[in-house]
């Protein structure tokens, strides 16, 4: 009786270090994972301020497709434009945004099929 007793006490001695290593593990995943999920907000909120409201979708389910195209140019009309872009920045968004590259994706006709329509290498068969 005595050493089953004993038993039990160390097994339940044991058990508590084990919910408490869980229990820490389990806090600092969810720590993790609401940071990523923050920083994927803030991206999302970046991008939709540069008019790019696909890539900020994507910003909020894969943060790191959003922080690449943070850094990338928004459309010239832009709410960020409007605030941060200097006469240089300016005229680079304009030109790389001039004719249907300034529309959303829904309204250019299905450029957006044509451009990943796979092409036959030249010379081929």
């Amino acid at each position: 009786m005595i050493i089953a007793a004993a038993i039990s006490g160390v097994l339940l001695v044991s058990l508590r270090g084990w919910i408490d290593v869980t229990t820490k593990v389990a806090d600092e995943i969810q720590a993790i994972v609401g940071a990523v999920g923050l920083v994927g907000v803030i991206l999302a909120l970046l991008n939709a301020a540069k008019e790019k409201f696909g890539m900020a979708i994507w910003s909020i389910l894969v943060p790191i497709v959003g922080l690449v195209s943070g850094f990338r140019l928004g459309k010239p009309h832009s709410v960020w434009a409007k605030l941060f872009y200097k006469h240089g920045q300016k005229r680079r968004s304009e030109e790389r945004f001039e004719g249907d590259r300034g529309r959303p994706f829904w309204k250019r006709g299905g450029e957006l099929l044509t451009r990943l329509r796979l092409r036959r290498p030249a010379g081929g068969t």
